[in-house]
């Protein structure tokens, strides 16, 4: 597993992956990967919303 400080921070970092030299199987492990990435995001933003929303009630008060 890559670490973390190997992944993009900012989505200009980002660069797609040249398609065209992969095969089938190549391509459909790399929709598994990057599924499972975009899960991992969506739980990070949850559990960052969670924490916001609990701080919001706190200074709320």
């Amino acid at each position: 597993m890559k670490d973390v400080d190997d992944l993009p921070r900012r989505t200009e970092d980002f660069e797609p992956k040249n398609l065209d030299d992969l095969s089938l199987d190549q391509l459909e492990q790399y929709i598994e990967v990057l599924s499972s990435e975009i899960e991992r995001v969506k739980l990070e933003i949850v559990s960052k919303n969670s924490v916001m929303k609990a701080a919001e009630s706190v200074f709320k008060k």
